[in-house]
């Protein structure tokens, strides 16, 4: 768990290499009680990698510069995902909606029609959190660069049960990086207090 949020992590400040505002949605992943023991099934698998892949390719919100997901088990919701997606803050301001239209997609498009699909979009809890890490989540924003690696850690809780399998699935997953945020940024240099100091302060 710890060397897997030391990476996302990384995934996430790769991101900023690239982007000075991250749109942060956060939403949950299941299907209702009466459906949970198909949460188990190779069927439930291949819902959620037809999400991915719709994600990914942006099919469902628009201009995803990343993403991530940890599947967990629990006595309540079965296997279900919990879904960190981040989306170009240059172009998109508000998320609530965003975050809607991804629970949506997986209720409507990617669950079957005779399972009960649901969702959870971390958004109605926006005044609850005591470090917010969805919305809006600039580069020199130390405080919800706070929010955002407690976001982060929540996928990577070790005192959950994780599924242990003995073919390909995986319990975490994210998008691909793309490739120039693995190399160093051409160009004019961000602008004085556009760097991304602060990030490694809060993350590293």
């Amino acid at each position: 768990a710890k060397a897997k949020f030391s990476r996302a992590l990384h995934y996430l400040y790769n991101l900023y290499r690239n982007c000075s505002r991250l749109l942060i949605l956060r939403v949950d992943l299941y299907v209702r009680e009466q459906d949970m023991t198909w949460s188990y099934t190779p069927e439930a698998d291949a819902a959620f990698d037809k999400f991915a892949e719709a994600l990914s390719a942006g099919k469902i919100v628009p201009d995803v510069v990343g993403w991530m997901a940890a599947r967990e088990d629990g006595p309540e919701r079965g296997q279900h995902h919990h879904c960190l997606v981040a989306v170009n803050g240059q172009l998109h301001h508000a998320g609530a909606n965003l975050a809607k239209m991804l629970g949506e997609y997986w209720k409507n498009e990617c669950v079957p029609p005779d399972k009960a699909g649901a969702y959870f979009n971390c958004f109605s809890l926006v005044n609850k959190y005591k470090h917010l890490g969805i919305g809006m989540v600039h580069c020199t924003d130390a405080k919800k660069l706070l929010g955002l690696f407690y976001a982060t850690r929540y996928l990577f809780k070790d005192e959950v049960l994780m599924i242990a399998t003995g073919d390909r699935t995986r319990n975490f997953r994210r998008g691909i990086q793309r490739q120039e945020a693995d190399s160093p940024r051409r160009g004019a240099p961000r602008a004085c207090g556009d760097d991304l100091s602060v990030v490694r302060q809060v993350f590293f």
